[in-house]
């Protein structure tokens, strides 16, 4: 059968919620289990899977030889799609968040969990870089138009 309902309500919340709060929740929660429709073993010894779950939403995952969760994409019906990766100690090394309209959240972590870097693609094309010291206090915040132009935030 596919993913429980609730697990599946709480990751898809109502799209007018705070894009914050979905981004914590991203960064949080691991994504829902699926049905396995397909596996494939890979040539190093790894394994990736490609589960669906109720709704259409289809969620790829790539494993190590041991097991281990390497990589891990969700692409749901409306348009969103997130994708994390992980370092080797299993932590969340990166999520990108793609939502319907085009724009765009990546995400960097440490090894230990803590935020390094973080890249807000705009509706409009402009980005905005941020910067965080080893302790995750940011430390620069910067705005860059499609036209090259930056700005300090």
């Amino acid at each position: 059968q596919g993913a429980p309902s609730a697990a599946l309500s709480a990751l898809q919340k109502n799209s007018t919620a705070a894009p914050e709060d979905r981004l914590r929740e991203l960064l949080e929660r691991p994504l829902p289990q699926g049905r396995e429709i397909v596996r494939n073993d890979k040539d190093d010894g790894g394994v990736m899977t490609y589960e669906q779950l109720d709704d259409g939403t289809s969620i790829n995952r790539t494993f190590s030889a041991k097991g281990e969760l390497r990589n891990e994409g969700m692409y749901t019906i409306g348009g969103e799609e997130i994708l994390r990766s992980y370092h080797d100690n299993g932590r969340l090394k990166a999520l990108s968040w793609v939502r319907p309209g085009g724009t765009r959240i990546d995400v960097r972590l440490s090894d230990a969990g803590r935020l390094e870097g973080r890249q807000d693609t705009l509706a409009d094309g402009s980005k905005i870089f941020a910067k965080y010291d080893e302790t995750g206090a940011l430390r620069e915040r910067v705005r860059v138009f499609k036209n090259g132009r930056q700005q300090r935030l």
